[in-house]
């Protein structure tokens, strides 16, 4: 079995195999909902430029990351997706405390604590930016 790894954009201190989780359920519900690879490409790297500015001193709370997952995943998909599914249908893959959902008013904290702490430049450019205009380019030849 070949293994896909994802570079992070920036140097998280984020525990590896907390980040591969992350992506893991951000990828699982890629799968589950049809969000484009877009969208999962703008949640990890909210997810990583976030806990590059804000990590929490280690040992953090076990739910942080994932809750990061969860609040990061909404927004891009608030920003890159024309259908958006609720909150906790979003969450249903998610690793949470005792197999719960997180409380709707807690991942809109998180939300706003990342869209804050990246001074509300959520979006940044990345080549799935270019690749329709590229493909529409290509042809016309």
């Amino acid at each position: 079995e070949r293994r896909m790894g994802c570079k992070p954009v920036a140097s998280p201190r984020m525990d590896p195999a907390k980040r591969d989780a992350a992506i893991a359920y951000m990828l699982g519900a890629q799968a589950a909902f049809g969000f484009r690879s877009s969208s999962i490409a703008s949640a990890i790297t909210m997810m990583d430029r976030y806990w590059e500015k804000k990590a929490p001193p280690q040992p953090s709370n076990e739910w942080v990351p994932n809750l990061l997952a969860v609040a990061c995943l909404s927004l891009a998909i608030k920003m890159e997706e024309v259908l958006v599914p609720p909150l906790w249908q979003l969450q249903i893959n998610a690793i949470t405390p005792h197999g719960l959902g997180y409380d709707a008013s807690l991942v809109m904290k998180m939300e706003l604590k990342v869209s804050a702490a990246l001074d509300w430049r959520l979006v940044t450019v990345t080549p799935f930016e270019y690749i329709d205009r590229m493909l529409w380019h290509a042809s016309l030849a």
